[in-house]
């Protein structure tokens, strides 16, 4: 479970350490854990976002600190005022963290698309609008491209496997149907449980259509609500054991 960035960066706009903090993140990153208003939140994977201008940095940093915590005032915030000493060192740096590592320039890449599309999106009200605010495609954009990728691909190098002609597999055994939506980044997102269903249906059908089993039934929203509400001990070991099961079947997963 990720950190919240709602009312919670926006302490850092008002003192020049905390401004040069809210630049120097995207630039390097973030990996290891991170305590928040006192909740220690662990396993945390954020990638640099140095390949994107420092225009679009700015346009990011200022949208998460209007939107979801209320800042006012931005003045300061602009590609020129973006601290220079600060612009000049951390894309020579390590990611901000106590943890030491190496971001590989495909999920750069990856994660530039995801942020490219995001910004497409900020209208001069900068906020979501439009006939696909809320579609299970945006809704995919905005909580899951960020570890899965904008394809589903995911990064399997870095523990998160790849959802493209696998995710219908797991319709075929046991527990399979109800890990999709108990898995923690499914069970605890901050999504209704209908957008959960649709969302889940829209995972399905657009990254693996050929491996869901004929005749099944779409998740309701009812059946997410009961599965949400019953959320995993152990995912991680539920998993291998849905890929042994397919294993016995013939059917190989990473």
């Amino acid at each position: 479970m990720a950190p919240p960035l709602a009312s919670n960066v926006g302490r850092h706009a008002g003192s020049p350490e905390g401004r040069n903090y809210l630049a120097r993140v995207p630039l390097t990153g973030m990996v290891g854990s991170i305590t928040v208003d006192g909740v220690r939140y662990l396993g945390n994977n954020m990638p640099s976002f140095a390949a994107l201008s420092d225009a679009d940095i700015a346009s990011v940093v200022g949208y998460v600190l209007r939107e979801f915590n209320g800042v006012a005032d931005l003045t300061w915030l602009t590609r020129a005022s973006l601290p220079a000493c600060v612009k000049a060192a951390v894309r020579r740096t390590k990611p901000t963290s106590n943890a030491a590592a190496c971001r590989r320039r495909q999920e750069v890449r990856a994660m530039q698309k995801v942020l490219t599309l995001a910004l497409l999106g900020m209208t001069a009200s900068l906020a979501w609008a439009g006939p696909d605010a809320g579609s299970p495609r945006m809704n995919y954009m905005l909580h899951c491209s960020g570890c899965h990728g904008p394809d589903g691909s995911g990064s399997p190098s870095s523990g998160v496997p790849s959802m493209r002609g696998t995710l219908g597999h797991f319709l075929k055994v046991k527990d399979g149907r109800e890990f999709l939506i108990q898995v923690p980044g499914t069970s605890q997102s901050s999504l209704s449980h209908r957008d959960t269903a649709e969302l889940a249906n829209w995972l399905l059908k657009t990254f693996s259509p050929l491996e869901v089993p004929a005749n099944t039934l779409p998740y309701s929203t009812e059946e997410v609500a009961r599965l949400r509400n019953d959320p995993l001990a152990d995912a991680p070991g539920r998993r291998a054991e849905i890929v042994q099961h397919l294993k016995e079947q013939g059917i190989a997963i990473d």
